[in-house]
């Protein structure tokens, strides 16, 4: 994943600081998603991880009510692992 920290996106440098930030922000969250919630350590996977095993999973946002439901496929691959995951990210939850 690249984060073109070496790229000034503007003439003005309170901007680059902004977008330097931003990025740093970014990084550090990514990092912390993956370690806590995917319990992974491996640095050099973890882009086609997620996108594999956690977003391309087939399934149908629906609301019902006030709420948002997700709708999931019955059966999947890495239905486990997803499953774990989201247990994991429930457990870290500060506000419900």
């Amino acid at each position: 994943m690249s984060y073109s920290l070496d790229v000034n996106i503007s003439h003005f440098y309170g901007t680059n600081i902004a977008h330097f930030k931003l990025e740093m922000l970014a990084y550090k969250l990514r990092n912390l998603f993956k370690e806590l919630v995917l319990r992974q350590k491996d640095k050099r996977r973890v882009g086609k991880w997620i996108r594999k095993k956690i977003i391309m999973i087939a399934g149908k946002l629906i609301k019902i009510g006030r709420s948002f439901i997700l709708k999931l496929q019955e059966n999947w691959a890495y239905q486990v692992e997803y499953n774990e995951a989201d247990r994991r990210l429930q457990g870290l939850a500060w506000v419900t």
